[in-house]
């Protein structure tokens, strides 16, 4: 009887226990003043990247984007967005870069003001600083002419649950490591649809890139 009682109490003061972690997870989720973030750093950039499934020689980097958002479907507008040249960034002495890309708010949609502008679609537009919080987000890196190749000139990387603790990553280190292209992403999570909408949304409505 003793035994049962103890038992009872241990099976309490676990779920008790992990409530209180559940209510701490919940709180910190809502709670973007704390985790929220403004901008990130990108370290290992490479100065080339490879043309998808071609022969190509690779192209030299010009661009990169950062797309956020609350939503897996790519025909949900996304929450924020960042774009830099590569350039702009800190030539490392490995060859590669190191780029902070301010975070602003997302560009116009339909119904929203200016929505329908000159130039309301431009990547480059300045929409004012965004900082928060999201549940994915994708990192994007172009050459200047994409003409020849289309979205195969691109490379595009994701991760999930974006917040202060992502604020400084490498391009070759978790979560930035997960080329959208793998097998396993883009087959069972049906990434493709994804891919065109980052591309044609983003790099091809900059007018910097040349695509056709």
């Amino acid at each position: 009887m003793k035994r049962n009682k103890l038992h009872a109490l241990c099976v309490t003061a676990m779920a008790f226990f992990f409530l209180q972690i559940a209510g701490c997870l919940v709180e910190d989720e809502i709670d973007e003043s704390r985790f929220g973030v403004g901008y990130i750093t990108i370290k290992d950039i490479p100065p080339e990247i490879p043309v998808h499934n071609s022969n190509a020689q690779p192209a030299q980097t010009y661009k990169i984007y950062i797309n956020i958002s609350d939503s897996d479907k790519e025909t949900d507008p996304p929450k924020a967005k960042g774009v830099a040249r590569i350039s702009d960034g800190i030539l490392q002495d490995d060859g590669n870069y190191t780029v902070t890309i301010p975070l602003q708010n997302r560009n116009p949609v339909d119904g929203e003001p200016d929505y329908g502008i000159e130039g309301y679609d431009n990547p480059n537009l300045g929409t004012g600083p965004w900082s928060g919080t999201a549940f994915f987000f994708s990192v994007m890196i172009s050459p200047q002419n994409t003409s020849e190749h289309g979205v195969n000139a691109v490379w595009v990387i994701a991760g999930y649950d974006l917040n202060r603790a992502k604020q400084n990553m490498s391009w070759n280190v978790r979560p930035l490591n997960q080329n959208f292209r793998s097998s396993f992403l883009f087959n069972q999570l049906n990434l493709g649809p994804k891919l065109n909408a980052l591309y044609n949304d983003i790099i091809v409505k900059d007018p910097h890139i040349t695509t056709e």
